[in-house]
């Protein structure tokens, strides 16, 4: 038969919401060219692309040794050399796990900033390369007064040490 109109007021809540938040979809039989919701996603320009490259990524990692590009920002743990310098000690003294991790961080956080330094004291030289000379430089704008001092020399020893041993 025939239908009246029901006053708003009068409807059930959710068919007020439903009415008065028109959707936006269509439907698949309402667009032309769809043939279905996942046929209609798979020919989208950016999915294709994605899928191209992922697959050209696939096809490289079989060809070729993955390269690095940027180190992972946590390398391996320090622990075993913190183990070697406590040994170093009189007393047996030893490290708790939590004292070796807090210093871990530290030197993790120590060498990045180091490096992040040092590659900005290249680019000011308009260099590609971080040699020793930056390094130095960087250690002794990180590390204040004595500590620095300290480091530096330490550093060069230990570079002396490594180009002797070559």
């Amino acid at each position: 038969g025939s239908r009246r109109a029901v006053p708003a007021s009068q409807m059930p809540v959710t068919a007020v919401s439903a009415m008065a938040e028109p959707s936006s979809e269509l439907s698949t039989e309402a667009r032309p060219g769809a043939a279905g919701p996942q046929e209609a996603e798979s020919t989208t320009p950016q999915k294709q692309k994605q899928k191209q490259k992922h697959k050209q990524e696939q096809e490289q990692e079989q060809k070729q040794p993955r390269r690095r590009g940027r180190r992972s920002s946590r390398g391996g743990s320090f622990a075993t050399y913190f183990a070697r310098i406590v040994r170093q000690f009189p007393g047996g003294l030893r490290l708790s796990r939590e004292a070796v991790s807090v210093m871990d961080s530290f030197v993790h956080d120590m060498l990045e900033r180091i490096g992040e330094e040092a590659g900005r004291l290249a680019s000011y030289t308009q260099h590609a390369t971080i040699t020793t000379r930056e390094i130095q430089t960087a250690v002794r704008l990180m590390m204040p007064g004595h500590l620095g001092r300290n480091a530096v020399s330490a550093g060069n020893k230990a570079v002396l040490r490594y180009t002797r041993s070559q």
